[in-house]
């Protein structure tokens, strides 16, 4: 059962990863093809109305806010963001942060290119329904490990109390039934078949 709760933790945290790595990823990509923040700043408005799981800030190099979505300033100061930057090729290690407003984030640090610029992007990622089902995963498997620990401890209270039947008939219909030796002598006088 421990098994199971560390392969399904394991690999919902690899999707959150995969996703974290995916919208860095179209991110990064959107940045590229852009050409100021002004429009930035209106892709991340539109982002938000479509996926409320993640917020996006984007700082440039002396660390000045060029973008960010709605509940970064609240939720999100700049200083709470890990430092080390994520790189492409690698699976990201987010930081969790558990905020005020009793959610859970993972927070990551990328490099983005505008145009000319390098720009440093912060993203933070909605864990707190994660945290809840591992939680209740958890609590589950401690349930049914308990149950199994009953009934477990049940038949082994109530099978030796139960008399066992007598074994000395079964041991003589055995008898009963049992295949002559081989090596027994065949009567002559039955065999063989004669006129």
């Amino acid at each position: 059962m421990l098994a199971s709760y560390w392969v399904a933790i394991q690999h919902l945290n690899q999707d959150n990863d995969r996703y974290l790595t995916d919208k860095l990823a179209a991110i990064q990509a959107d940045m590229a093809a852009d050409s100021g923040p002004q429009s930035l700043s209106q892709e991340l408005k539109i982002i938000h109305v479509a996926d409320k799981m993640y917020a996006v800030r984007v700082l440039d190099s002396a660390d000045n806010i060029v973008a960010e979505s709605l509940e970064m300033p609240q939720v999100f100061p700049v200083e709470i963001f890990p430092k080390t930057l994520y790189i492409p090729v690698q699976r990201p290690v987010p930081e969790t942060v558990h905020a005020a407003n009793h959610k859970t984030f993972a927070l990551v640090t990328a490099a983005a290119d505008l145009g000319n610029q390098r720009l440093t992007l912060q993203l933070a990622q909605e864990r707190t329904r994660d945290e809840r089902f591992a939680t209740r995963y958890a609590a589950l498997l401690a349930v049914m490990l308990g149950c199994v620990v009953l009934t477990c401890a049940g038949v082994a209270i109530l099978v030796p109390r139960r008399p066992l039947p007598p074994l000395t008939p079964r041991a003589q219909s055995l008898r009963r039934t049992a295949p002559t030796p081989q090596a027994a002598p065949v009567p002559a006088p039955g065999w063989p078949h004669g006129p």
